[in-house]
């Protein structure tokens, strides 16, 4: 798994490509956590090449989300149509803790209108 991340006006973005699994999962979580500063709007996750994520994967989404939540922020995923990851979104009902989006570009104006 490879974690980038960047600042779209206020907004933390972070790019992950590759698999979110057990052995990934809280690296992240601890990752993008630190990188959300209190002045941010918001986070996105950009899953739009994420391949594979598994339970403790869907567990970071949640805590992230509700970690945010504290302060009155929001968590968004982008999630491409074609995805095979947004069954998993619909499955485990992470879009009612979540935005759910189709671009990166789409969530962090969402979060910015919000």
């Amino acid at each position: 798994m490879r974690l980038e991340l960047t600042d779209d006006d206020g907004v933390v973005v972070a790019v992950i490509t590759g698999d979110i699994d057990f052995g990934t999962a809280v690296d992240l979580g601890g990752d993008v956590s630190r990188a959300v500063p209190d002045s941010a709007v918001g986070l996105v996750l950009d899953l739009t090449d994420v391949r594979y994520v598994d339970s403790s994967g869907v567990r970071v989404f949640f805590e992230l989300a509700a970690q945010l939540a504290t302060s009155g922020r929001r968590v968004a995923l982008a999630v491409p149509e074609t995805s095979p990851i947004r069954r998993l979104v619909k499955i485990t009902r992470l879009e009612e803790a979540i935005v759910l989006c189709t671009s990166a570009a789409e969530c962090s104006e969402m979060l910015r209108q919000a």
